[in-house]
């Protein structure tokens, strides 16, 4: 059996893996729990706030999990389009991996709740901020002025957002492909223009 932070932890994961397949409304507590293994009473034990409190949970674990993968992309591949491409194929790897099942836990949320509940919209919001802030980190490691990392990591997250949800309604990864090509242009132009 596992512990109690360990059975909070496996929650949160259930959670996020069913939310980025069915979003928020798609997703009922019996589902939840079923996917956790997790009795009733544990959830709200956990999880005082319910549905909701689990959701932004897990929308903030996905955020410090795809910042962390940025950190790591960034420290791998030094030269833009090399971190473009890398980055726009495995978002699209994954997403063909699951049979263009999951999408983004932290958009689908964003785009259901957003004017519902503001606490899930904070939350998809300080995610977006990790992963822009990590996209600006990178930018600027390539040489573009600060306004211009600023405009290049919220077109990439837009980039990357918009490919997901073409990737699921096409099945194919092709809209990454075309994405990738957009922003490696835009970083060209953004870096030559900081020269």
């Amino acid at each position: 059996m596992p512990k109690r932070s360990d059975a909070k932890a496996e929650m949160i994961t259930a959670a996020a893996k069913l939310f980025r397949a069915h979003g928020y409304e798609g997703v009922g507590i019996a589902e939840l729990l079923t996917a956790s293994g997790a009795p009733r009473g544990s959830l709200y034990f956990h999880f005082p706030g319910g549905k909701e409190e689990i959701a932004a949970e897990a929308i903030l674990r996905a955020g410090e999990f795809i910042s962390s993968r940025l950190q790591g992309l960034a420290e791998r591949v030094k030269d833009p389009k090399g971190y473009i491409d890398r980055a726009f194929a495995a978002w699209g790897e994954e997403l063909s991996a699951s049979d263009f099942q999951n999408g983004c836990a932290v958009a689908l949320i964003a785009l259901e709740m957003a004017e519902r509940s503001p606490r899930l919209r904070d939350a998809a919001a300080e995610a977006f901020a990790l992963w822009e802030k990590e996209f600006a980190i990178a930018a600027r490691a390539w040489g573009m002025r600060e306004g211009d990392a600023v405009s290049f990591a919220s077109a990439m997250l837009g980039a990357i957002e918009g490919a997901i949800a073409l990737a699921r309604t096409k099945r194919s990864i092709q809209p990454f492909q075309s994405a990738a090509l957009a922003m490696n242009a835009l970083a060209e132009t953004l870096i030559a223009k900081s020269q």
